[in-house]
This record gives C-alpha cells, sequence and structure tokens, in this order.
C-alpha cells in the first residue's frame, strides 16, 4: 500500500499483538480476533487479512452480523496497493455497541441505541434531551 494508505505502526502493532493472543484459523478464532480488533479501530479488508491472519475477513463480518447479531458498520474506501492501483475496499468500523442478544431487533429501539451510542463518544451532539441526527 502507498504510504498515504499504510497502517500506523502504533495499530498494526496492536492488530499483531491481537493475532498473536488468539491463535487458531478456524471461523470462531477469526471472529474473535476480529471482534477485538473492531472493538479498538476500523478495520479494513487488507489490515483483517495482513495483521489479523484471516485470509477473507468479509465471512466473518457477515457471521457477526447475521448469526450473532453484533452491529457492525462498513463503508468503503480507496486504497493504493504495493503495485500501484486503486481499489475500492471495505472498511468495517469501530463497535458502538456489541449486542448480547441474537433475537429480532426493534428498527426504532436500534436507532436510538445508535444514536445515543454515538453521542456518548462525542460523534453526535444532544440537543435539549433530543439526540441530534
Amino acid at each position: 500500500m502507498s504510504e498515504k494508505n499504510a497502517t500506523p505502526s502504533e495499530k498494526k502493532a496492536a492488530l499483531q499483538a491481537i493475532a498473536t493472543k488468539s491463535t487458531g484459523q478456524d471461523a470462531r478464532a477469526q471472529r474473535e480476533r476480529l471482534l477485538e480488533a473492531l472493538s479498538r479501530f476500523a478495520v479494513s479488508t487488507f489490515e483483517a487479512m495482513r495483521y489479523l491472519d484471516s485470509y477473507d475477513p468479509r465471512p466473518r463480518v457477515h457471521e457477526l452480523r447475521h448469526r450473532l447479531g453484533y452491529k457492525i458498520t462498513t463503508v468503503r474506501e480507496t486504497v493504493v496497493t504495493e503495485s500501484g492501483q486503486k481499489h475500492r475496499i471495505p472498511l468495517s468500523l469501530p463497535l458502538l455497541e456489541v449486542r448480547l442478544s441474537a433475537e429480532p431487533l426493534d428498527a426504532g429501539l436500534l436507532y436510538d441505541e445508535t444514536q445515543r451510542s454515538a453521542a456518548k463518544l462525542g460523534l453526535l451532539p444532544e440537543i435539549s434531551g433530543q439526540w441530534a441526527i
């Protein structure tokens, strides 16, 4: 990757420490590493492959969302690879709040919980008792 897109050395070290602590190549071990990383950082597909030792992290993100009920937001970012080519890759954003149950969600409640979590992190201001959009 280009210097602009390179993973900062502190983040790289933290991701490698997660991979060292949680070994194993089964899906569960890969999900555990990814969850720990997402509790601290946004993680790109490239970072998960290179530093968390997950050959293809996309199925792990899907399992975390749809089988285990975690609220993971993914956006696309453009990176320049080592060969100089531009690619748009998934970037999973840090978890604002971890869901403990895989039961169906009430969409209104999910929206309210996400807004409150974002406001607590300083991502959204609270205005007269109402959560700003």
